[in-house]
């Protein structure tokens, strides 16, 4: 699945190198290796014993590692979008391949894949062709569980394969063509009352993986390309943990600095295009009218770096925006609804 929207001329590798090796060094930025339904997630605190860049491009600690396979083919894609687990806006990075380098084995059944010195490989099976998701096991009884439903789907209600994993909790690894995320911190579960570990973890939802999808429908991805990691900057006014914290100017710069260089065509034209009504305090002009996602988002900017209310509600207004909704998920919303499906939680 992709969307119509055109890729960015080709960028040089060493700039997206670079990108990438700026932000293995900042504690703040999150990263994903994901399709819509499954996320391994790694993350790294400032003050966290034993974490070290790996080569060329990674990092590891004892709760878990992400090594990135540099390509000529990668691009990128800065995006925002309104409402998002209690946010005003969300916003990310994907790095994106094109199908045939991305795509890979998007096997359907649970196949063991290889014995390592770590373990055995399990791939589980869930169809998507931009990330195999796997469990690492060292744990014999494990092994053989696995073993017995080799060749049949996780989706079949007789399946005891996942309950079986997330009683054993081992090792799992999300790897595309691009990147691999390995999360060896316990799996999260509300029957035993084991909350979702801060730093490196995983999310599986199978409900929203049958059928299998590579993404959010809403996220814009180039046209003939998979994405085959994300990564995500320190939000301008949300925490790490989602919690609510003053403006950050110097968070909010640096991302609008990706949103122009990398951001889908026209998005950041539209972004002026709110910009320029507030400054000049008159309506906008026929057909000037910016797409309403996108307008909804620079008014949600605006309105946290406290520019005037009166003036935000109406530009709202002129964009076809109910000013009282501007920070409310509502049917002019085009994301799936379901909670966590496939993004980092840190905003």
């Amino acid at each position: 699945m992709t969307s119509s929207v055109a890729p960015h001329s080709s960028r040089s590798r060493q700039s997206i190198a670079d990108l990438i090796d700026t932000h293995l060094e900042r504690p703040t930025t999150s990263w994903g290796v994901s399709a819509f339904g499954a996320v391994g997630e790694f993350h790294w605190q400032a003050d966290e014993p034993h974490c070290a860049r790996t080569s060329p491009l990674g990092r590891a600690s004892k709760r878990g590692a992400l090594a990135i396979h540099m390509h000529d083919d990668v691009d990128v894609v800065a995006w925002e979008r309104p409402y998002f687990h209690g946010a005003p806006w969300q916003q990310g990075v994907m790095f994106v391949l094109p199908e045939d380098v991305a795509r890979l084995s998007a096997r359907t059944e649970i196949t063991r894949l290889e014995d390592t010195e770590d373990g055995v490989l399990f791939d589980m099976g869930l169809g998507v062709p931009n990330v195999d998701v796997c469990v690492l096991v060292n744990d014999t009884e494990l092994e053989s569980v696995l073993d017995r439903y080799v060749g049949s789907s996780v989706h079949d209600t007789a399946n005891g394969a996942m309950a079986a994993i997330k009683d054993a909790s081992p090792a799992r690894v999300f790897r595309s063509a691009f990147a691999t995320c390995t999360v060896y911190q316990q799996i999260a579960s509300s029957a035993k009352g084991i909350p979702t570990p801060e730093g490196p973890h995983t999310h599986l939802r199978l409900s929203l993986m049958n059928p299998p999808r590579s993404f959010d429908a809403a996220l814009p991805v180039p046209a003939g390309t998979l994405p085959v990691l994300e990564m995500f900057l320190a939000h301008p006014i949300r925490d790490e943990l989602g919690s609510p914290r003053p403006f950050d100017a110097v968070a909010f710069d640096e991302f609008q600095h990706l949103i122009e260089s990398y951001g889908p065509p026209g998005y950041a034209a539209d972004k002026a295009l709110v910009r320029a009504a507030m400054e000049a305090d008159r309506p906008l002009a026929a057909g000037s009218r910016p797409r309403r996602q996108t307008a909804r988002v620079a008014l949600c900017q605006l309105r946290a770096m406290g520019r005037d209310e009166a003036a935000i509600e109406r530009v709202a207004t002129a964009c076809g925006l109910d000013p009282a909704h501007l920070e409310v998920d509502d049917a002019d919303g085009e994301h799936d609804g379901e909670n966590h499906h496939g993004h980092p939680h840190r905003h």
